[in-house]
This record gives C-alpha cells, structure tokens and sequence, in this order.
C-alpha cells in the first residue's frame, strides 16, 4: 500500500511520527465486487442471462433521468465538486490520532526550549494540513482569537465539502430507483400498446423491469453507500481536526507539555481514523 511521508527524525534530530498514511480503501473495492459476483451468480442460478440486462433504453433512462434530476436540485458547480470527491471512495487517509497527538506534545516541547519561532522548519513539512496552517500562523505571531478563528473556518468549510457532496450522492441514491419504475412503466406500456399475440410477451414483460433492477441496484450499490463513506470520513477527519486545534491552542498559550500530553491523549484515546485525504 502506498503511504504518505510519516515524519521521522527532522530538525535538531526530533521525531516526528506525521500520524498520516494514505493508500486505497480496500473495503470499498472488495465491498463492490462481493455484491456484484454474488448477485450475478445468484442470477445465473435462477437460468437468467447478462444479455437480458444490456438494454440501452433502460440504462439510458436510469442514467439519464438521474442525471437531469440532481442538475435540477443542485448547482452545476457542487455536482461536479461531488463527482471530484468521488476519487475518496476508494483511497483513504489513516489519520493516527496518537500519532498526531505526539506531534503536538513534541512541538510545545521545542516550542518552551527554543521559542515559537524553532516550529518554522516543520510547519511545511509535516504531512496533516492542518498542522502545517496552525504552525505557520504561530511562527507568524498571529493572535490567539484569530488562529483560534482561522482553524475553525478551515474545518467547516472541509465539512461543508464532505455535506455538499453527500447530499449529491444521497439525492442520486433517491432519483434513481424512481427512475427504474418510471422505465419499467414505460416499458409496460410499449408492451401492452403492441399486444398482437402472446408469442414472445413473457420476454418483453421480463425486459421492462430491467430499469427497475438497474435503479435499485446503482442506489443501492453505488449511490447511497458512496454518500454514507463520504460521511464517515468527514466525521473522522473532523475529529481529527478537532485535537490539532486543541494542540495548537495550548501551544499558543504556553501550557504545560505533559498537562498537554494528558489532555490530548483522552482525545486521542480511540486510536487511528480513516478519513479522506
């Protein structure tokens, strides 16, 4: 699995554990292709074949109708920011929360012994973003309130992206099993309108409920469990978030390295999150 720089020994020798590693997310790829071997299998079983679920009008109902129905609920501009989202569903971010913790503790640390100004080296290469901000506003001198300030606008706007693009994904998952019905009503329709004998009717009834097979299925294979992840990890990284301010604050504020160590260490007490990069 490839991972993101986690530190080590920077500046004046001092470990740095960087708390961050990044990689796929396994359990998006093994969740996809379990539901759709087994599924597929289960078809089989029943006689039924591939063939009978390639109709293009079906597809393009589902596609197409979902498409025009989230364009009319959202903006141009969150469709896409959720579609580039997207990419997180199958990469994740392990975000060490003790690890994070250490680093913090380590920084008040140099920061008591050397001055604030000894944190400038690490504010660009320490791998959390966050971390990188709050170290370069304190090198920079900047007011407590303001740091204070700056971090929560940081994270409610990472917040508001994971919200925005969930809620894309959520509305994808509720547009498109109606999409199925409507395609298979229309299938319906076509079928009863042309009726001019039994021969071959059981087939064309069959092909009318592929659109409804294949909403329910994007919904609830795709759709709903990609807003759900997208939730998740907005949650952890969140959390995470939450314990680099608390950090930098006490930082800010000169308290104690060991005071710190404990109160970080409750925060952290979970262990590592996975959240988006």
């Amino acid at each position: 699995m490839a991972q993101e720089p986690r530190g080590g020994k920077q500046a004046g020798g001092v470990d740095i554990s960087g708390g961050v590693k990044s990689g796929l997310d396994i359990a998006t790829i093994v969740g996809i292709s379990v539901a759709l071997t087994l599924i597929g299998f289960a078809y089989t079983l029943e006689g039924g074949k591939f063939e009978a679920l390639t109709g293009e009008s079906a597809w393009m109902i589902i596609l197409g109708g979902t498409a025009g129905s989230v364009m009319v609920s959202f903006p141009l501009g969150h469709i896409t920011h959720a579609f580039g989202m997207a990419k997180l569903l199958v990469t994740s971010r392990e975000i060490d929360t003790v690890g994070l913790a250490k680093d913090l503790v380590e920084f008040a640390t140099i920061a008591r012994r050397e001055g604030i100004l000894a944190l400038e080296s690490y504010a660009a290469s320490h791998p959390h973003p966050l971390i990188q901000k709050g170290l370069q506003l304190l090198v920079d001198g900047t007011e407590p309130e303001r740091i204070e300030q700056i971090l929560h606008q940081h994270v409610h706007h990472e917040d508001e992206a994971y919200e925005r693009a969930a809620m894309v994904f959520e509305a994808c998952g509720g547009y498109s099993p109606t999409m199925g019905i409507i395609g298979t009503v229309l299938g319906l329709i076509s079928v009863l309108g042309s009726l001019e004998g039994s021969e071959g009717l059981g087939e064309k009834i069959a092909l009318a409920f592929v659109a409804t097979l294949l909403g329910i299925g994007f919904a609830n294979l795709l759709w709903l469990p990609a807003a759900n992840k997208l939730k998740m990890k907005g949650a952890e990284e969140r959390a995470a978030s939450k314990l680099v301010i608390q950090g930098l604050v006490c930082i800010q504020n000169g308290d104690s390295p060991r005071m710190m160590e404990r109160m970080l260490n409750l925060e952290s007490s979970g262990g590592g999150h996975e959240g988006a990069a």
